[in-house]
């Protein structure tokens, strides 16, 4: 099974399944802008600044967990379904030095998809096979395209 993660869809994969990305942080962004803007204005030290900012709190912590909720369900998944599982090797950080991207990027948590899958791929008894990041992973996988050699028997 080969696993392309994006910014539009969270993860593609070759069998055709597309997983949808929550985009959680980009929907929620009108929301902490209102709650950072309602702790400017409360007087500091506060009992009400301090009520402000618990809500704040937690509307992060929404945020988190709506992500923490959506990877484990896709590497749960993913690991539990298939035997062979082929990621793209991606450059994370550098993928996050583009002023651009790096907000969708980061939403998506690619590197947190990548350590998931590793661990729980023993949990299940799966095998994780990384592909060069510069072949897609849908058809490295299909292709026997592994830069790990070792796999190739696979």
């Amino acid at each position: 099974m080969g696993v392309d993660v994006g910014v539009k869809a969270l993860a593609t994969c070759s069998d055709g399944s597309v997983f949808a990305n929550p985009r959680a942080y980009k929907k929620a962004q009108k929301n902490l802008a209102k709650l950072q803007r309602e702790i400017s204005r409360k007087q500091k030290g506060s009992n009400n600044r301090n009520k402000a900012k618990l809500k704040l709190v937690k509307a992060h912590q929404r945020i988190v967990n709506i992500r923490k909720d959506t990877i484990h369900k896709l590497t749960s998944w993913l690991c539990k379904n298939h035997a062979v599982i082929g990621l793209e090797d991606l450059n994370v950080s550098g993928m996050l030095k583009n002023h651009k991207l790096a907000g969708a990027i980061a939403d998506s948590a690619f590197y947190e998809i990548r350590r998931q899958v590793e661990y729980k791929s023993s949990w299940y008894g799966s095998v994780v096979v990384f592909a060069d990041r510069f072949y897609p992973s849908t058809i490295a996988l299909r292709a026997g395209i592994f830069t790990n050699a070792e796999m190739r028997h696979l």
